[in-house]
């Protein structure tokens, strides 16, 4: 049975996760490699970033954290840094039923929403 998840990852010591819309594109680009048709919403803030994502938690963790370390071996690359980016491992949440996914998804798209950060075009 396949079973939907709310994933998050974030920066390390609370430094950014994007630091430029070049890098919020580079980690867009690489999340949509990763995960494909699984993601049914998505948040990039500038700290951490939050996925909600249809599959086998083990295969969408490894997946999404698969195109995170292509994320920060090129941010590392393009600003001449060493070391990690993300804090920990990315966290997985079961949605135990079609409510909770559907709370999970408003909860994902209001993300940026609640912390007043402006949509821009």
């Amino acid at each position: 049975m396949v079973h939907a998840h709310h994933l998050t990852a974030g920066a390390h010591a609370l430094a950014p996760l994007v630091r430029s819309d070049g890098d919020r594109h580079d980690l867009l680009a690489r999340l949509g490699g990763a995960l494909g048709a699984a993601v049914l919403g998505f948040c990039v803030m500038d700290t951490h970033l939050h996925v909600v994502a249809e599959g086998r938690r083990e295969e969408i963790v490894e997946r999404l954290e698969a195109g995170l370390f292509q994320h920060t071996r090129e941010v590392n690359r393009r600003r001449g840094l060493e070391g990690r980016l993300l804090r920990g491992p990315v966290e997985a949440f079961r949605a135990p039923s079609a409510v909770e996914l559907a709370r999970m998804i408003r909860y994902v798209h209001e993300n940026p929403v609640k912390a007043s950060i402006p949509l821009v075009g």
